[in-house]
């Protein structure tokens, strides 16, 4: 140790010792995960909806594909047998059953043949519905 002119003692060794650093460093890292954990929970709460309620991915996949059915509805028309040169469009809807020809079908997305799509919805276990779907080939006046 050296003296100085003012008469204290001043240490060679000046700075900080690694238990010192290491010690800074965790506290440091711990109140950054505590802000990191806090503003995560509140995005969570953000975006997540009232009710607490998500939509499950079955759910949203179901929605996605019958969105791109209806989206290809094709407008075919059709005659009878009885009628003379009067063309009917395809589309049959009732409020539990709908039948149409669409583009998209759940086998070849929109890249096969139109398919006539026949929806049916059924009572399921409690408060759940359930929706039917039946795909058929449209041909020249038959099925196959």
């Amino acid at each position: 140790m050296h003296r100085s002119s003012t008469g204290s003692r001043r240490s060679d060794r000046t700075g900080v010792t690694l238990l010192e650093l290491i010690i800074v460093i965790t506290l440091l890292s711990l109140l950054t995960l505590g802000m990191a954990m806090t503003i995560g929970r509140r995005s969570i709460r953000w975006t997540e909806p009232a009710d607490g309620c998500f939509p499950s991915r079955r759910t949203v996949g179901a929605q996605r594909v019958l969105d791109q059915q209806v989206a290809g509805l094709m407008p075919v028309l059709f005659s009878c047998s009885g009628s003379a040169g009067t063309g009917m469009l395809f589309f049959d809807g009732a409020p539990d059953s709908m039948r149409m020809v669409s583009s998209f079908t759940l086998e070849e997305a929109s890249r096969g043949y139109p398919r006539i799509l026949e929806y049916a919805a059924g009572s399921g276990n409690g408060l759940r519905v359930r929706l039917v779907v039946n795909e058929s080939i449209t041909t020249r006046g038959r099925d196959r």
